[in-house]
C-alpha cells in the first residue's frame, strides 16, 4: 500500500481494517512496537497534519 505521507522515518497511510489513530479528535488507536518517545512524536505529527489527513480521506 502506498504511503500517503512520509515524515522523518514514519509513513502514514490509510487501511480499511486497522486504525492506529482516530482523527477527530486525534487519539491513539494502537501503536504496538513503538517506544514511548516515538509514540509521542507520531502523535504530534498526526495532530499537526490532521487537516491534511481529513482532506485526503475525502
Amino acid at each position: 500500500m502506498p504511503a500517503l505521507l512520509r515524515i522523518r522515518r514514519y509513513r502514514f497511510f490509510f487501511l480499511s481494517t486497522y486504525a492506529k489513530f482516530w482523527l477527530e479528535p486525534v487519539t491513539v488507536g494502537d501503536l504496538r512496537g513503538f517506544r514511548g518517545h516515538e509514540m509521542t512524536e507520531i502523535r504530534q505529527i498526526a495532530v499537526e497534519k490532521q487537516q491534511f489527513f481529513r482532506a485526503a480521506r475525502g
